[in-house]
């Protein structure tokens, strides 16, 4: 019996999967503050049952729509409140990408094999598999929308039109028109390129009417709730956030190149044998990649609020690319030699990082790092020795193989440093100290999401600013103050409470009279000595 026939490669492939995208995924706690902003709202949902309204530390957070908060408030609810049960969905949606991926790749087997090795060990796509945030649902709904398009070209079925306007209206939910937008522009690319459109095929009634059915439920109900969110979700969130950087996000031009070349490591160095071959042949699945690739990252680059998670859903097309190079040998060469000295830059810039430039921060990891250096530096060493015995194929896999090593080992080194990423240590911390019920705990200036999630309370913000348009009573007020003397104006003559701040707001002469004690990169000031310290890192 051979472990590489075809039905046995694609168990390995399901068992690689597993692996990459759940081990230790609740292992650390939720990192501030993207992260834990969206479980703290999802874990909201969960425990009010009111899934309409996003509240964000109970004040009214329309800042997304709610399918990301559905899809982890859901799991949250069957499976126990931990951050293994919030990022379980995320870890699903990017499992069901990578098959639908290499369902898209043209040789059924190895295409599928090498597309799914690329994809879920780049980097960026890996990371952000095992985060509860919007970007990986995005991608999925994207993906589907240009898988059920590509299938359209050549089959007159209806189902593949539902399909494509159910996820269009699927993105709507996620992430507002950005999925409208890029899918539109990747058709309009691909037609520019001389692809053809199924028009007809794909504008029929039935079809669209079914996707607004899917996506305009929600945004009625909650536009009839709270007057003025129509305005506030198209001009502010949306047309405001392309077209102007009041967000605070902006950034130049080719802000994108370095994201796509970090992100997408170590494949990245294969990407201009990729996209050189991919406009020689220009074959009609070409030219779909290629307008999957310059029709978004023309309206991410143009637009003026930049993160480098924004590009998540071209990462699919990138795999696709790449994984075409391998089909011939000259370009799988080249591809190779690319690569391999990539990730041995790479193991040499890490192992000099850990030697000399360790940050405090991760030095509660450093044997994960030592790990992540051996591995990479023999991954790399190997990959080298390969390509120079012209054994290209085995070169590039063993890149991918070691490079996953890697991303195991850091998802193992992430946990220990929750003391600076997460708020996690700092609530354990309280909790264990005897936190009473009636201490006010407050944070100044910063707002760690995570922790009304792990003290079970809600805490009092101070200086730190929020949008209360569409509160309809005083009921935030109370939790929401401008600033330490509207705080301290508040308080009882005998009210206990706990201020909480990072280290670079700590200034000892605004809190005279406070008991300062530090827990990982935050300060915690008490209003009068407790029974014992808390912490002192």
């Amino acid at each position: 019996m051979s472990l590489l026939k075809p039905r046995y490669l694609l168990i390995w492939l399901f068992v690689f999967l597993l692996a990459m995208l759940f081990t230790n995924l609740g292992a650390n706690g939720l990192l501030e503050d993207n992260e834990a902003r969206f479980y703290e709202i999802s874990h909201s949902m969960a425990r009010s049952g009111d899934w309409l309204t996003p509240r964000l530390s109970g004040v009214v957070h329309f800042h997304k729509p709610p399918l990301t908060f559905w899809a982890v408030g859901s799991s949250l609810r069957v499976f126990g409140y931990s951050e293994w049960a919030g990022r379980l969905p995320v870890a699903l949606a990017s499992l069901l990408l990578v098959c639908l991926t290499g369902f898209l790749q043209k040789r059924p087997l190895e295409g599928s094999l090498w597309t799914a090795l690329i994809l879920v060990t780049s980097v960026e796509y890996w990371f952000l598999s095992r985060l509860v945030l919007t970007d990986m649902f995005l991608a999925l709904t994207v993906g589907l929308a240009l898988f059920a398009f590509w299938r359209l070209k050549s089959s007159d079925s209806a189902r593949w039109a539902v399909l494509f306007w159910v996820s269009l209206g699927l993105s709507f939910l996620t992430k507002g028109p950005v999925g409208l937008a890029v899918v539109s522009l990747t058709g309009g690319f691909y037609s520019l390129l001389g692809g053809k459109y199924p028009w007809k095929r794909l504008f029929q009634w039935g079809p669209v009417l079914t996707g607004v059915g899917v996506a305009t439920p929600w945004y009625l109900l909650a536009c009839l709730k709270f007057p003025g969110l129509f305005s506030y979700l198209f001009f502010f969130q949306t047309v405001d956030r392309v077209s102007t950087e009041v967000h605070g996000r902006g950034g130049p031009i080719w802000f994108y190149l370095p994201v796509i070349l970090l992100g997408f490591f170590p494949w990245s160095g294969a990407l201009w044998v990729a996209l050189r071959e991919a406009w020689k042949r220009r074959d009609d699945f070409d030219r779909l990649l290629l307008a999957w690739v310059i029709g978004p990252l023309c309206l991410f680059s143009l637009s003026g609020s930049k993160l480098p998670t924004y590009l998540l859903p071209l990462f699919p097309a990138l795999a696709l690319l790449v994984s075409r190079v391998i089909e011939k040998e000259r370009s799988r060469r080249q591809a190779a030699i690319s690569c391999a000295l990539g990730f041995a830059a790479f193991s040499v810039a890490l192992v000099v990082f850990i030697e000399h430039g360790l940050p405090p921060e991760l030095l509660a990891a450093r044997f994960e790092l030592l790990a992540v250096g051996v591995a990479s530096s023999v991954g790399s060493s190997l990959s080298l020795c390969l390509t120079c015995c012209h054994r290209d194929r085995e070169a590039l896999a063993t890149v991918g193989l070691s490079f996953a090593v890697v991303l195991l080992f850091l998802s193992g080194g992430l946990a220990k440093c929750d003391a600076s990423y997460s708020s996690r240590e700092l609530s354990g911390a309280l909790v264990s100290a005897g936190l009473d019920q009636d201490v006010i705990v407050a944070e100044y200036k910063d707002h760690l999401h995570g922790l009304p999630v792990y003290l079970g309370r809600r805490v009092v913000q101070i200086s730190f600013p929020r949008e209360t348009r569409f509160e309809q009573d005083d009921e935030y007020k109370p939790f929401l103050f401008k600033d330490l003397e509207s705080f301290r104006n508040s308080l009882a003559p005998d009210q206990k409470f706990l201020l909480i701040m990072s280290k670079s707001d700590y200034d000892e002469k605004l809190f005279p009279g406070l008991v300062a004690e530090r827990i990982g990169r935050w300060f915690v000031l008490r209003s009068q000595p407790g029974d014992g310290d808390l912490a002192d890192s």
